[in-house]
Parts: structure tokens; sequence; C-alpha cells
């Protein structure tokens, strides 16, 4: 029943499936894993991702943010936090009880914290390490799991941010270029020798995207 994330080969342990879920993940993205994952170190557990906007279900009734390193920052009121553009409807309840505390978020006129999907115009913008990073495209921003819900207007201090790099497709997606099956992995283009081995490995031809993965690196075959 435990789900984990394969990264930097190692293994992220989550132990709640609202953390999971906070990353944009559904149930149906999971592949069985395999021996050869299960040797793998387990490095950390899996909190809720960095921007997330939590009800904490210790007391039932504390609205946090998610910051870096997996800390709980709080509203200095709920003035701020409407301010800012977001809403208490929906929120996911999770024990924050082990999260670190961070310092809280005490203005709306300073950028959205770090994790905020904010939007000026046409465009959406990340904050992410105090800068603002955009995505290659819709098709990009989707493989993140992101809602357009979760989007709020960009203020003045957002836009002033250093712009980053551009957001690529997420690691783990199933892509389909031409007539080759590829998954993302560090930034790379990894091909599938057949459909056949693709979901003989337990991925579901129902999450491939269909899209051009021209400027990605070709990192060889999936092994």
């Amino acid at each position: 029943n435990t789900f984990y994330l394969i990264k930097d080969s190692s293994r992220v342990g989550f132990r709640d499936p609202e953390e999971y879920k906070s990353y944009g993940y559904n149930f149906t993205q999971a592949v069985p894993a395999s021996t050869y994952d299960l040797a793998l170190p387990m490095t950390s557990i899996g909190r809720a991702m960095e921007g997330t906007l939590v009800l904490d279900s210790a007391d039932g009734r504390t609205v946090y943010m998610i910051g870096a390193n997996s800390t709980k920052r709080g509203f200095v009121s709920s003035k701020v936090f409407t301010a800012l553009g977001y809403s208490f409807a929906n929120l996911p309840r999770i024990n924050l009880s082990d999260y670190p505390t961070g310092s809280p978020i005490g203005s709306s006129v300073l950028a959205h914290p770090d994790g905020s999907l904010v939007k000026e115009g046409i465009t959406i913008w990340w904050i992410r390490n105090g800068q603002k990073v955009g995505f290659e495209s819709m098709t990009v921003f989707n493989t993140y799991g992101f809602s357009l819900s979760r989007v709020v207007k960009a203020n003045a201090a957002d836009m002033n941010l250093p712009e980053g790099p551009v957001v690529k497709l997420r690691d783990g997606t199933l892509v389909m270029d031409q007539s080759t099956y590829f998954i993302i992995s560090r930034a790379k283009k990894l091909a599938f020798t057949s459909e056949h081995q693709m979901t003989s490995l337990g991925y579901r031809i129902a999450n491939v995207i269909f899209t051009s993965l021209m400027g990605y690196e070709y990192g060889g075959l999936v092994r």
C-alpha cells in the first residue's frame, strides 16, 4: 500500500494520500515496484509540495502554505491570505505537526511565496527560489497536475522578480513523439523499444501525451 517516488537513484516514500496528491499525482500513474526499485535506498519521506495550501488536521482550523524544506508558513491574518488571491475552499487536510515552522506570510504587496502560481495577462508564472519561471506550454503545465483554480493574479512584486529558465515536461511524463514512446527522466527523453515494453513495465497508454520532443536531449533506451 506504499507509494514511492524514484528520484536521483533513491526512493522517497509517501505516508499520506494528500501529501502524494499535492504533487499533482494520481494513483493511476503509479506502476508496480520492481525488486530493483525496492533495493534503492529510501532517503526521505514525501511531505506536501512546496506552494501547497493546507488545512492542518492537527488542529482543524489553521491554514499554512508549505515552503522550502517542508516548512509550514502561516498567515498573519485572513485579510493577507485573501488579498494574495487565495481561497479557503477545498483545502487538503494534512497533519503538519512534524513539519518545521517557517516565517509567517505577513504582506500582500510582497511577491507571492515560493511555489505559488501567478498570472499576468495570458502568462502563468511559477514562483520558485525567488524567481518567476514560465512554462514551455500548457501541455507542460498540465504534466505537473496543476489546475487553473490554483492560479492567482500576479502582483507588481512578482513581476519584478528575475526570470528563471523555462519549465519543461515533468520527469516521469510518458510521451509519444511521432511513432516512438518516451519517458522524461532528468529532463532527457528515454525511448521505449516498443509499446509492449512500456506496458509490461506497468505504464498505461492512457497516461501518454502526444507532443514534440525536438528540444529534448536523447538519453538512450529504457532498460
